[in-house]
């Protein structure tokens, strides 16, 4: 059995992962939760002998777990590495456990999943998927969920919750758990799903005769004999895998769309020919509304940001799948940039998972503020921002841009284009704006009809200043970039091009 994980707490301690969980939306929640009664028994009917002989597994004793990261590590290393090995490698297909980040269409980033590297739709035959998700897996510290009683102590906390009420406080840190895994499991299309810390473990599902209800198992310790914890993954594991496919998502308790993502079992049978459109009746959520707190922009580093524009900010509660996605055009920090067809365009739409990283969206709401900002500038240096907001019940925050080109090579650039892209952040400055994140990647071109069209992306650490040192040293570091000597003007740039344009002649 994998041996127990030994906390120690250092003086300093990441509150944010280590003794509560980040908040998922209360909208994203199930109809009911209810106990899976006939867990322990299916699992035994189950039968060990279902399970390859194999050398037992080398664990290792984690002895200085302080936050949920090191839950993560004691997890893959004891756990799914080995029934990765022992089950998973053994399979026809193949079926492995892996960090969400293994496969980019699954959306929001759940901690683990358990998938199939290698399937073909059996709706589009003819249309070869590179993997499926299977189901995910999400990882608490024994502090956030240090009950053995899961479905209880649920009940008991939202006892009193009103259905608009949102859980903030460290005491329902089961409610915001069950809520993040169940989003996971729904919007991805899983009929099944792994809460975890290690020592405890739960597993979900949701039944497709019984639409939003999630049932949730017994507590399976990592010391259970009858059965015990790798039991009841080989047996979550073979329904996954051997069920019926998983039917389309059940519809949650509020409007956030229905339908599972690209990349999951069930989106196979979603017509790949839907077109994607604009929200109808979505509800739009300005500062000036009850909700100012949460639309307001505060940037994520040091200086003046965007809190006093938030005005300008209209922030939508977006029907998800109304997006329909084409493709994926980067990652970045914030999350996954994806090509999607929306209200008859092609746009990239930049998705961020507020449930497992609250503090990005801030930084989106700033990069949403800059945007306002630079009105004038959108369709010329920076892209036209289409719409922002929430999506998913508010598990997921959305940014939609027409889509600019590709990130530029500077060694590839010629002179007008070098003189363009110092314009284009000149221009950005004198609005009063520092970018802050001066890289290749954020600095894209499009070439077209023999011309081109420089934009700078991803504001979400810009600030408002006035601070000439601060322009000046960003305008240098751009030269440094473009491999152009500090004393370069926008005057020496047109001189040059001009001197280009007579040697060729």
């Amino acid at each position: 059995m994998p041996p127990s994980l030994h906390y120690h707490y250092p003086r300093k301690l990441d509150e944010t992962k280590s003794h509560h969980t980040t908040q998922s939306s209360y909208r994203c929640r199930p109809n009911r939760i209810t106990e899976w009664l006939d867990f322990d028994n299916a699992v035994t009917r189950y039968g060990v002998s279902n399970i390859a002989e194999h050398d037992p597994p080398n664990f290792i004793q984690f002895s200085n777990v302080s936050d949920e990261y090191s839950v993560h590590t004691a997890l893959e290393c004891n756990v799914l590495m080995p029934l990765s090995q022992i089950i998973g490698s053994k399979l026809s297909p193949l079926a492995m456990f892996a960090r969400h980040s293994i496969l980019p269409e699954i959306e929001g980033q759940p901690d683990f999943i358990f998938y199939e590297p290698e399937k073909v739709s059996q709706v589009f035959p003819f249309k070869e998927v590179d993997a499926i998700l299977l189901f995910p897996i999400e990882v608490k510290t024994k502090l956030v969920l240090h009950t053995d009683t899961l479905v209880q102590k649920y009940l008991l906390d939202t006892k009193n919750l009103q259905p608009q009420d949102m859980p903030s406080d460290d005491t329902l840190n089961v409610v915001n758990s069950l809520h993040q895994i169940y989003g996971y499991m729904l919007l991805n299309g899983c009929q099944f799903g792994v809460l975890t810390t290690c020592d405890r473990t739960w597993f979900l599902k949701w039944s497709s005769n019984d639409f939003g209800t999630l049932y949730v198992s017994p507590c399976i310790k990592n010391s259970s004999m009858e059965p015990t914890l790798f039991h009841c993954y080989a047996y979550i594991m073979s329904l996954a895998r051997n069920e019926p496919e998983s039917p389309d998502a059940p519809p949650p308790t509020t409007n956030l769309g229905s339908g599972p993502a690209a990349g999951t079992r069930s989106n196979t049978r979603r017509s790949a020919d839907k077109n994607g459109g604009p929200p109808s009746g979505a509800s739009h959520r300005s500062s000036t509304s009850n909700n100012s707190k949460k639309t307001q922009a505060q940037g994520g580093r040091k200086g003046q940001h965007f809190t006093e524009l938030s005005k300008d900010i209209e922030v939508q509660d977006l029907e998800y799948f109304d997006f329909h996605k084409k493709g994926i055009l980067g990652f970045g920090r914030n999350g996954v940039v994806r090509k999607v067809e929306w209200g008859g365009e092609e746009l990239a739409l930049k998705i961020s998972d507020i449930s497992q990283h609250p503090k990005f969206k801030e930084e989106l709401l700033n990069e949403v503020a800059v945007y306002n900002t630079l009105k004038d500038l959108q369709g010329h240096y920076i892209p036209r921002l289409k719409t922002a907001g929430d999506l998913w019940g508010g598990m997921l925050f959305g940014i939609a841009t027409e889509i600019v080109g590709i990130k530029i090579e500077p060694k590839a650039l010629d002179y007008a284009e070098c003189l363009e892209i110092v314009e284009a952040l000149s221009a950005i400055h004198h609005h009063g704006i520092l970018h802050n994140d001066i890289r290749k990647e954020n600095i894209l071109i499009q070439h077209s009809n023999g011309g081109f069209r420089i934009s700078f992306i991803d504001f979400a650490f810009s600030e408002r200043t006035s601070d000439k040192e601060k322009l000046s040293q960003e305008m240098a570091n751009l030269k440094y970039l473009l491999s152009l000597p500090l004393s370069t003007t926008i005057s020496s740039l047109k001189k040059s091009i001009k001197s280009t344009k007579l040697l060729h002649r």
